[in-house]
């Protein structure tokens, strides 16, 4: 979802107008369209309030993954691998969505 590709479609060679590129950056947007798309979400907290973060992971009771949503994607790595079938279908739907 939006991430550091800018808004281009692998194997399409479209590229997303600047808004919708900007809306794919949109960490909440993403989610809600990825449930709409039948995608699974897991229950999420957007925030960056230490107590809050504390408070989810008690609430939650279960293993809590941390997210780094900057934006400087030149210092992260990418590799090219085969989703599951559930996650491409899910991608697809996505794409459908927001095009």
């Amino acid at each position: 979802m939006g991430g550091g590709h800018g808004g281009w479609f692998p194997g399409h060679g479209r590229r997303a107008p600047p808004w919708q590129a900007a809306d794919a950056e949109y960490k909440p947007l993403q989610l809600r369209v990825a449930a709409e798309a039948g995608l699974r979400v897991p229950r999420t907290l957007i925030t960056n309030d230490p107590k809050a973060a504390h408070d989810f992971a008690d609430v939650t009771g279960g293993p809590i993954v941390h997210i780094d949503w900057r934006s400087d994607y030149d210092s992260h790595t990418y590799k090219i691998c085969e989703p599951p079938p559930y996650v491409a279908a899910g991608a697809l739907r996505y794409r459908e969505l927001v095009l």
